[in-house]
């Protein structure tokens, strides 16, 4: 049962530091309405994980495997979301960087 505390505490603690500091450092462009924007945020963060514990309460069974399978679940739904979007990003540098180095090609030396 301690161990139990002392892990749930680690993660709390981790979550209520990280969170607020990426919160700050995403809306820093948005000075304005920093305050709806983050409401907005957190709005959207509670509901986003207010559904998965739904879904894990779901999908429980009463046995020790539900939570590991559904977490499984959940891993490869993300990986599966997460790939393209990665790739797409990769692609878009690699693009990017051809582009500078046919437009500006920065080894040459101006003569003067």
């Amino acid at each position: 049962m301690p161990t139990m505390v002392v892990s749930v505490f680690i993660i709390l603690f981790g979550t209520g530091t990280a969170l607020p500091n990426c919160l700050s450092l995403a809306l820093i462009d948005f000075q304005d309405v920093i305050g709806s924007a983050g409401a907005i945020f957190s709005l959207g963060y509670y509901l986003f994980d207010s559904a998965i514990i739904y879904g894990m309460s779901v999908f429980h069974n009463g046995l020790v495997l539900a939570m590991p399978i559904y977490f499984l679940a959940l891993g490869i739904v993300m990986l599966l979301i997460s790939l393209p979007l990665l790739y797409k990003k990769r692609c878009n540098v690699m693009i990017n960087i051809a582009m500078l180095k046919k437009v500006a090609p920065f080894s040459k030396k101006i003569n003067a």
